[in-house]
């Protein structure tokens, strides 16, 4: 008598047939293989026939009921899934080595599934160029087949590789908006279909500032032959934000002029007018430098390196004070006192290095200092005033500059004259009004030229006012102090 049986395990996706002749020997074909294939894949079968639980060898072939959804090479069982959704039933069988029986046949059952997600982002890659920028793509979403559409908030998941270096809003309203918050990183994007968590993909994200301006501070350079001064270069993306540890590439239009440092630094060489140019990302910007021959003509230099040596102090002595110090001149006067009537601080040209009645011209640079001395007015200074001296009581201050409570530095200029030659204090000209572009917290120039009787105020190389002298002697040249000054590399040379 022959018995066949046939056993078959779903669940563990391994599926064996027996056939008993008689008694033994018994042959059983065991085929393991998981229970879905995702469509566009390629899989091998595979399949192990036993006699009497000992594995032999023997030709296996294949067939399946659905060609259309599973390709299966009959011999090796190579199989590719096609781009249709659904079940298919492949059986592997085994040629009886008993003539008198038909094959051995074992059944399984796959599953075609959506293959892995194909989005409508380029997976090798998104930029987002900017500190807090973004960037968005649509949550169309296929399989690899192009063919079964995952579309749809209901349809998929995004999820950040990591929340802190990126933020995934969506799928709203069919896009998906990812928000950079650091401003250099690699991360991803994982996209999973909702109905089938192993069908997913990920999206390559890279956070990278890149520069979009570059701002050179300042823009207009004046240096003696000689001397060094600083270009400092801001970088910012296209947010606005500024880029960090941006290399900056320097270069000179005329090395005989000038030579510039890979910091910025500029060193005056020759006599002449050149432009600085700084680059980053293929972004650049310009500042234009002139170097003057100071050797001709030259009374009085002094980089305040020294001390006050070549100095007089006038004034109150009680609320002002001059120092030096790292090469620069600081003029400190407790403006508590409260009236313009109070005496202030003055800081002469000792009477040997006086210019005298002959043609001058006088230049310091001056840049922005909080005042330390009373907090209370919390004031920042960018201003140099010239003190044009006869006596405590009759002088006049030629002044340019700049303050400020606690607001953004203006593109403005504060110009006053005053006189104290009687009390109180009258105002021969001034007022705020708009002048070239100059920066405040950079180094800038101050002049003051000497013409007969006409004093003419400077602003970098700029005009700002005249003042025709009323004094009643020829006055002393120095410095004048209310609030705080700092000052650096005063020359005075003949005209």
């Amino acid at each position: 008598m022959i018995v066949l049986l046939l056993a078959s395990t779903q669940a563990t996706c391994s599926y064996e047939t027996l056939v008993q002749i008689g008694s033994p020997p018994l042959v059983t074909i065991t085929v393991t293989h998981s229970a879905a294939v995702r469509s566009g894949d390629t899989t091998t079968l595979q399949a192990q026939p036993f006699e009497n639980g000992v594995a032999f060898t023997s030709p296996i072939w294949w067939s399946v009921d659905n060609p259309a959804l599973l390709e299966v090479d009959s011999a090796t069982g190579r199989a590719r899934a096609g781009f249709a959704l659904g079940r298919v039933e492949v059986t592997a069988h085994l040629e009886s080595p008993f003539l008198q029986l038909p094959s051995i046949d074992t059944t399984i059952a796959l599953t075609i599934t959506p293959g892995r997600i194909r989005s409508s982002a380029d997976l090798s890659g998104i930029v987002i160029a900017s500190l807090g920028g973004q960037a968005t793509f649509a949550d169309s979403v296929t399989d690899i087949s192009g063919v079964h559409l995952l579309s749809g908030a209901d349809s998929f998941l995004a999820v950040s590789a990591d929340p802190n270096v990126l933020e995934v809003v969506g799928p709203i309203a069919g896009k998906v908006t990812l928000i950079g918050k650091v401003a250099s990183a690699t991360t991803s994007v994982l996209l999973r279909a909702r109905a089938d968590a192993t069908v997913q993909d990920s999206v390559h994200v890279r956070l990278m500032q890149v520069v979009k301006s570059l701002t050179l501070q300042p823009d207009t350079l004046l240096l003696d032959v000689g001397d060094t001064g600083v270009i400092v270069a801001s970088a910012d993306d296209s947010g606005g934000t500024s880029v960090a540890n941006a290399t900056i590439q320097w270069r000179a239009s005329d090395t005989n002029t000038v030579r510039v440092s890979s910091t910025g630094t500029v060193r005056g060489l020759a006599p002449g007018v050149t432009t600085v140019t700084g680059t980053v990302d293929q972004v650049s910007a310009a500042a234009y430098v002139t170097v003057r021959d100071t050797t001709a003509g030259t009374l009085v230099a002094d980089d305040f390196g020294a001390g006050l040596g070549k100095w007089i102090v006038r004034g109150d002595t009680i609320h002002e004070d001059w120092t030096t110090q790292n090469g620069e001149l600081i003029g400190e006067y407790d403006i508590g006192c409260g009236a313009p009537t109070c005496e202030q601080g003055d800081l002469l040209l000792r009477d040997s290095l006086q210019p005298g009645a002959i043609n001058w011209e006088a230049d310091v640079e001056f840049s922005t200092i909080a005042d330390s001395v009373n907090p209370a007015y919390n004031l920042v200074y960018a201003d140099a005033y010239w003190s044009l001296w006869v006596s405590d009581t009759e002088q006049v201050q030629l002044g340019v500059g700049w303050a400020v409570n606690n607001v953004p530095m203006p593109t403005m200029l504060d110009s006053a004259q005053w006189t104290i030659a009687s009390y109180p204090w009258s105002q021969l000209a001034g007022g705020v009004m708009p002048v070239p572009s100059w920066q405040p917290a950079a180094w800038n120039t101050a002049s003051l030229v000497k013409t007969g009787q006409e004093y003419a105020l400077y602003l970098n190389g700029s005009l700002v006012s005249t003042y025709t002298s009323t004094l009643s002697a020829l006055p002393k040249l120095g410095f004048h102090v209310y609030g705080r000054i700092r000052l650096s590399h005063f020359i005075l040379k003949s005209l």
